[in-house]
């Protein structure tokens, strides 16, 4: 079972050995996350905007991909560094928290439970709150060096917002230089809200890894077919060939030979 579809996971589907059932439509009265990208230097133009929502008594997580680090560029994606500057030039005024995977988990669970009492306005954090965090009143999710992160990340991030009666906006900030792949990456998440979509281009973009082992990009090891553009070929292929392989073992090692490179 998977919330969120990512590139092996199709692929595991395409080849077969599972029964698959898809629930596409999204929970009763969720709405889309708008969603902007922007450079981190701009990031004052966004303060205003966020002001307005705390006005509001809307809630806001922001996330960045480290929890430390030793130099500049580093300190600029860390929860710890950038919590004491973003508090201290920003939000003076405002109940902040933060959490992250070295804190104490009682000093953590402790801060989450603010934040969903309404007690914390802002919380910092790293991706340790992508998944199993429900708070309706939270309508911002600000993601720093957006470009760290993978779709499928983001996309569980995305979806920690937009989940009570307000809109939820979700905030891209992105470091130049930016390569076209990710350009190309962060244009199509910002359009798509479907996970199964977002799936699929990250699927044709990075490829599904290994099958057989631990590596989660890249090119399979087909020598011919394509996972993806071949998919109902392989379906056909499953159709016709399982039985077979049931029956006969010798069968099935022969034909992992002549898919899967030595």
């Amino acid at each position: 079972m998977t919330a969120t579809p990512i590139p092996r996971s199709l692929a595991h589907s395409v080849y077969g050995g599972y029964d698959i059932q898809q629930i596409r439509q999204k929970p009763a009265g969720r709405q889309d996350v708008h969603t902007i990208l922007k450079k981190t230097e701009n990031r004052h133009e966004i303060i205003p905007f966020l002001r307005q929502r705390l006005d509001c008594g809307d809630q806001i997580y922001w996330v960045f991909p480290y929890i430390e680090g030793e130099d500049e560029e580093l300190l600029n994606r860390s929860v710890e560094a950038m919590y004491d500057d973003l508090t201290k030039n920003f939000f003076p005024d405002v109940a902040v928290g933060k959490v992250h995977g070295r804190m104490d988990r009682e000093e953590m669970r402790t801060t989450m439970e603010e934040f969903r009492k309404g007690n914390l306005q802002i919380l910092f954090s790293t991706s340790v709150i992508e998944v199993g965090v429900d708070v309706a009143n939270a309508t911002v999710m600000v993601i720093e060096a957006a470009q760290q992160f993978g779709l499928s990340q983001l996309h569980q991030l995305r979806g920690r917002v937009g989940r009570g009666q307000k809109k939820g906006y979700c905030i891209l900030f992105l470091e130049p230089p930016l390569s076209r792949e990710t350009l190309s990456r962060t244009r199509f998440f910002e359009s798509c809200h479907d996970g199964f979509e977002l799936a699929e281009f990250d699927l044709k973009q990075r490829g599904s890894g290994e099958l057989f082992g631990n590596r989660q990009t890249g090119r399979g090891a087909l020598r011919f077919a394509d996972l993806w553009m071949d998919r109902q070929l392989f379906g056909r292929m499953q159709d016709e060939v399982s039985p077979l392989l049931k029956e006969d073992d010798e069968l099935l090692l022969a034909m992992r030979s002549m898919v899967l490179e030595p």
